[in-house]
């Protein structure tokens, strides 16, 4: 991909085969860089924070990447290396296959000349990134773990409520038993990704 010294789009693929867009900014002379990974239907471009953060990780002397995932948006397609077109997005992800795209992003951060890594997720991306520390391929580069508004999984679950959540629960199995895996799981009046 190159080296690049200016701030800008960036992107990468994943190993199987998904290409990534992100914002890159790096650090003259750095050779940390902090990878934001952002939360459910997050993308790279659209949290506040991120904004300032791209200005003031390089200004403090760090690089910055904030890279969208696989689950970015509610129904996205992404483009892939075979030149065909896959939809995912925060309704078709898989959390399992998450680490793929944090190695994505660290190796686009390789090829650009950093060793080291600081990886920063926001929300859901937070246990994406706890997940990576476990399974991910390049966990050896990551130095430091930065966890922003952790995603609180239990509560989420206990302010949906035993009923729905069972409802959810025989809606998945039914659909597992049909060999319906294209079918979406929904509750009476709920819309999980709304």
């Amino acid at each position: 991909m190159g080296t690049r010294d200016s701030a800008g789009l960036a992107r990468t693929s994943t190993a199987d085969g998904l290409y990534l867009h992100g914002y890159f900014a790096p650090a003259p002379g750095a050779r940390l860089a902090v990878l934001h990974i952002h939360g459910f239907e997050g993308n790279f471009y659209e949290n506040h924070f991120v904004h300032v953060l791209a200005r003031r990780i390089p200004a403090a002397g760090l690089s910055f990447l904030s890279g969208n995932t696989r689950g970015s948006g509610r129904d996205t397609d992404f483009r892939t290396t075979d030149g065909a077109v896959r939809r995912v997005g925060a309704r078709y992800e898989l959390f399992e296959e998450s680490h793929l795209d944090i190695s994505g992003w660290i190796g686009f951060l390789r090829e650009q000349g950093y060793p080291d890594i600081i990886l920063q997720g926001h929300s859901l991306g937070t246990s994406k990134v706890l997940r990576y520390m476990f399974e991910g391929q390049y966990r050896s580069a990551v130095r430091r773990i930065v966890l922003l508004a952790p995603w609180d999984r239990a509560g989420f679950v206990k302010s949906l409520g035993a009923g729905v959540v069972r409802e959810l629960l025989d809606s998945a199995a039914a659909k597992v038993k049909a060999d319906r895996f294209d079918q979406l799981v929904a509750a009476a009046g709920l819309d999980l990704c709304g």
